[in-house]
């Protein structure tokens, strides 16, 4: 997805100083061990270290590629599946997140007023990632 991004963004004229933004998402698992979900864990964190290395290549381009990487979330299927209080448990703040609070960090990694951030990566876990 990236790739065709990229290559919509590259002819279009400048507007302002970029051209356009990236976010990935990703997951605090690339930066917590977990042994019985490596392979997750390790696709996680490539998808940050991709992240970094495109917004080096593009960023000559006027492209600023960023990622957010959320803890468990507050969702119906998460729900469904009775992983709530394990969320509850885990995070500082005592919940899991949701959707709507991290798609305010997506919202601003990729609109208007970001004009400067790229290669970074934010971490939206309630303190999970620290605990």
């Amino acid at each position: 997805m990236m790739v065709a991004a990229i290559r919509h963004m590259q002819p279009q004229p400048p507007r302002a100083e970029f051209r356009g933004h990236i976010v990935n998402l990703t997951s605090v698992d690339a930066f917590k061990a977990h042994p019985q979900n490596a392979h997750y864990a390790a696709t996680k964190a490539a998808v940050v270290s991709l992240t970094r290395s495109v917004a080096q290549h593009v960023a000559g381009d006027g492209i600023l590629v960023n990622s957010v990487a959320p803890a468990g979330m507050a969702t119906g299927r998460a729900r469904n599946l009775g992983f709530l209080d394990e969320l509850a448990k885990a995070s500082p703040l005592g919940r899991g997140a949701k959707p709507a609070e991290i798609a305010e960090w997506v919202l601003m990694a990729g609109g208007p007023r970001n004009t400067y951030m790229t290669g970074e990566n934010i971490i939206v876990s309630g303190g999970y990632i620290y605990a």
